[in-house]
């Protein structure tokens, strides 16, 4: 089995500051589920391109299937896509407001 990793370490953020800002600046944010690196793939190219925040989701059949080690390492790889892009930043009130860029996030 393999050790358990922060999600703060891996890159994402919490969904506490993500609501926040969203209420802030009265917008909905997603939350996605996918089950291979496909899906992970198409949903993290969407939100960069739309510029919306997200939140990525496993379903516990997924969890169940799939190595801890593997799931750590797709989200990881989706915020290093992100960064790529040049578009991941902290979900503020004031980042909501302006075409600021908004993070990945794992649901609490």
């Amino acid at each position: 089995m393999s050790e358990n990793a922060l999600y703060k370490e891996i890159g994402l953020v919490n969904t506490k500051s993500m609501f926040k800002a969203a209420m802030a600046g009265k917008f909905a944010v997603p939350a996605y589920n996918f089950n291979n690196m496909e899906q992970l793939q198409a949903i993290v190219l969407g939100c960069v391109a739309s510029d919306s925040p997200f939140i990525l989701q496993v379903s516990s059949g997924a969890r169940k299937y799939a190595d801890q080690t593997l799931l750590r390492y797709m989200a990881q790889g989706a915020v290093e896509m992100i960064k790529a892009a040049g578009t991941l930043t902290t979900a503020t009130p004031s980042s909501c407001a302006s075409r600021a860029s908004r993070p990945a996030s794992r649901r609490s």
